[in-house]
Parts: C-alpha cells; sequence; structure tokens
C-alpha cells in the first residue's frame, strides 16, 4: 500500500461540443505537468482528474457529437496514463450502445490502460434538464489505486450526502468530484466539499473546470483537495487554467480517525 498519493487537479477551460480539441488542450495540461513535476525531482502523480463533461462542456445536446467519440476518448486516456504513468480519471457524455442512452460517465484508467471504473452520475441536474436527456446511474465504482480505495462522484452528487456516506461496508479513503460548478453557487461548492471531508473523515477532492461555455455560464474553478479534518490542502481561487498538486497520507488519515473514532458511531441505514 502506498502511504502516500499523489493527485494532479486539471483545471481547464474546455471547449464546447469539441472533443478533439479539447483532447489536445488537456493532453497539453497533463503532459506538461507531468514534465514539470520530473523537472522539479518530485514524486510523479499517481492520479491525473479532469473535469466533468471533459470532451464537450455540460452540453444537454450529446446527439451533436459523434457516438464514436467515446471510443475514441477512452483511447486517448489509456494512451495518455501509459505515457505519465498515471491513472486518469473525468467523466464525458456518451452514448452507451448496450443500454440505449445517452450518460454522463466517469471514467477512470490505470498507469497501465486498464478500465479501472466507470460510474455513470446518479443525480442529474434537472434545473439544466439533464435528467432528461441523461440516463441516471447508481453503481458504487469505488476502486482501488495503489492500496488507495476511492469513490468517484459527479458535480450535483455533491449536493446529497447520503450518496457519499462512508459506511463500514463501503468504506473509503478518498472522495473525488469532478464538476462543472457556476460561479453563481460556488460559495456552496466550497461549503459542502469541507462538509464531506469532515463528515465522511477521507480524503475530498473537487475537480471544476473554468471559462464560460455556449450557454455564457461562468466558471471559476476553486478546484480543491481537503484532509480529513476539512482542511485545505490546495485550492485555486483564480478562475484560471492550471494544474494544482495534492499529496494524500495515509498516516495522516489513519490519525484523524483514530483520535477521532466518530464513524464507528454511525447508524446504518439504507438508500433507495
Amino acid at each position: 500500500m502506498k502511504e502516500t498519493l499523489h493527485l494532479g487537479l486539471v483545471q481547464a477551460d474546455l471547449l464546447w461540443e469539441d472533443p478533439q480539441g479539447n483532447r489536445v488542450a488537456l493532453a497539453d495540461l497533463v503532459l506538461g505537468g507531468a514534465e514539470g513535476r520530473a523537472a522539479l525531482q518530485r514524486a510523479p502523480v499517481d492520479l491525473w482528474v479532469l473535469p466533468e463533461m471533459f470532451t464537450s462542456g455540460f452540453t444537454m445536446h450529446p446527439e451533436h457529437l459523434d457516438p464514436a467519440e467515446g471510443g475514441l476518448t477512452l483511447l486517448w486516456m489509456q494512451e495518455l496514463a501509459t505515457r505519465v504513468r498515471g491513472a486518469v480519471m473525468g467523466s464525458l457524455a456518451l452514448w452507451d450502445q448496450e443500454l440505449g442512452v445517452y450518460v454522463n460517465r466517469c471514467v477512470v484508467v490505470g498507469a497501465d490502460g486498464t478500465l479501472l471504473s466507470t460510474y455513470d452520475k446518479k443525480y442529474t441536474f434537472t434545473m439544466a434538464g439533464e435528467s432528461a436527456v441523461y440516463a441516471s446511474g447508481s453503481n458504487e465504482a469505488l476502486f482501488e489505486l495503489g492500496g488507495w480505495k476511492i469513490l468517484p462522484r459527479i458535480c450535483y452528487d455533491l449536493r446529497f450526502p447520503e450518496w457519499a456516506r462512508n459506511t463500514e461496508e463501503r468504506r473509503y479513503d478518498a472522495l473525488i468530484y469532478v464538476a462543472n460548478w457556476p460561479k453563481g453557487r460556488i460559495r456552496h461548492w466550497d461549503a459542502m466539499l469541507r462538509a464531506r471531508a469532515i463528515e465522511n473523515q477521507a480524503y475530498v477532492v473537487g475537480v471544476n473546470r473554468v471559462g464560460t461555455d455556449a450557454n455564457h455560464l461562468v466558471y471559476p474553478g476553486h478546484s480543491a483537495c481537503l484532509d480529513p479534518m476539512g482542511d485545505l490542502l490546495v485550492q485555486d481561487t483564480s478562475g484560471g487554467v492550471d494544474v494544482l498538486y495534492a499529496e494524500l497520507s495515509k498516516d495522516t488519515l489513519n490519525q484523524v480517525r483514530t483520535t477521532f473514532p466518530f464513524l464507528a458511531d454511525q447508524s446504518s441505514f439504507l438508500l433507495e
């Protein structure tokens, strides 16, 4: 088990409904970030986290995208992961041919190109009409990386703490949200990321995009990593494109849970 897990949080400005353009821009950010880490002789990144719908922006018209783009992006993620020798994750709008529906799917690819996890967003954003376009998922999608148990979630899921509950049956070490979270509600994002860390005694990571989309929504970033006490390790509030680095410590995680054994006092319940 890795004592420390190194993350790269990719805060990007996304091109509207332009998968190829976004893949090129994001590859430049990740590769540049990896090369910069190496030049500084820092530990390589174990997991690179991209924003929600990183190939298209938060579009409610996935039919504008070629259905083949899902496969092309998966192949791109596999090639990128093997090149930087680190796992890559992020969500994309795609057509699931087997299910016959569009989904907002978070995909996690390991450093060797292996598919580690897929997660379809459970709480689709009704105010934007997402629930009418994309099918809701319900899978847990917990995955392991270097012995760390990680739970992926997407944007609006952040507002529903029961869907991130760190139970004995599903104990995790880190909770990661990828998002397109607009400026008008960014204080909610900041507050709820901290709340999820405190109540679940886990590292919480949120990666949000920046820039303005075709619907004239402004995204201010505020990508962040918080420790199990809810304290900020890193955050970018500049509103600009950036790559943030966070180091997650197993010793810190264990110390918090041993000193404050709050998780042992949870009540059990089922989410239906």
